[in-house]
């Protein structure tokens, strides 16, 4: 405020002037987050993966089919891995010469569908994905997607 003040002078100014500073928080090269295996987690894992592929040189399209694919995984991870109690599962991403990257992790073992006419998720990753890689293990489930990226 004082560097302002002495810019502007006390007297004769006809309009008024609005100075703003921006600072945008860093997005990293890489995307590494363990977040809560809980539904309301989704909508802030789409709003940061559109914000990292972004910088990453994706177009829109692109990054609307990753951010549906991850999505699913991310669902898939919160329904499937984990009893009713508090959890955690990973996103991770990263780039490499216009190829991205995105896996998702979860430390729970398999359940069976809540419900019918369900199931869907894996065929949509599929569909948005240039290679999708499932590895199932007694401890863990890991979902690779890779997808080539246009760029804007």
């Amino acid at each position: 405020a004082l560097a302002i003040a002495d810019l502007v002078p006390v007297v004769g100014l006809r309009d008024d002037v609005a100075l703003v500073a921006l600072q945008s928080a860093i997005v990293p090269d890489e995307l590494h987050l363990t977040l809560p295996a809980e539904p309301k987690t989704l909508s802030h894992v789409r709003r940061v993966l559109r914000r990292w592929l972004n910088e990453r040189g994706a177009g829109e399209g692109d990054i609307a089919e990753m951010t549906i694919a991850v999505s699913e995984a991310c669902a898939n991870a919160i329904e499937h891995a984990y009893a009713p109690s508090p959890a955690t599962f990973e996103l991770h991403g990263w780039a490499n010469d216009g190829e991205i990257t995105l896996t998702v992790r979860d430390d729970g073992h398999w359940r069976p569908p809540r419900g019918h006419n369900r199931g869907r998720g894996l065929s949509i990753i599929v569909a948005a994905m240039d290679d999708v890689q499932i590895d199932r293990t007694a401890d863990a489930t890991e979902v690779v997607m890779r997808r080539y990226i246009t760029r804007k």
